[in-house]
């Protein structure tokens, strides 16, 4: 419950006290269990989910990063960068160059099936 709760709010803020008080059990013990069952702390698997919903939205659409940032309820670009980048390894403008680049390339050679 904790999980499709968490995968149903990416866009806002959340916070291990917030869910605490929602599912009525302590923080230690979410963060045990949430642990236990998926590898990952639960804020940590809130932000990778949010990084990848970005991800999306970065091939997908022509939004400014900052909108991006906004949407996804990150305290500024210049965060959500440093947070993208931690989680992907690479600065939100340079992946989408990459995606935009990858998908330019799918659709030449697909061009060329025909």
């Amino acid at each position: 419950m904790i999980r499709s709760h968490i995968d149903g709010h990416l866009e806002g803020k959340l916070t291990l006290e917030e869910l605490s008080k929602m599912f009525f059990v302590s923080k230690t013990q979410i963060f045990r269990m949430f642990k236990e069952t998926y590898g990952i702390a639960p804020m940590q698997y809130f932000l990778q989910r949010k990084i990848d919903l970005a991800k999306h939205m970065l091939a997908d659409s022509d939004m400014h990063i900052s909108e991006i940032a906004e949407a996804l309820s990150f305290t500024d670009a210049k965060h959500f960068s440093k947070t993208f980048k931690k989680y992907a390894g690479e600065l939100p403008r340079n992946y989408r160059r990459e995606a935009k680049s990858e998908k330019l390339k799918k659709a030449a050679s697909g061009d060329k099936k025909s």
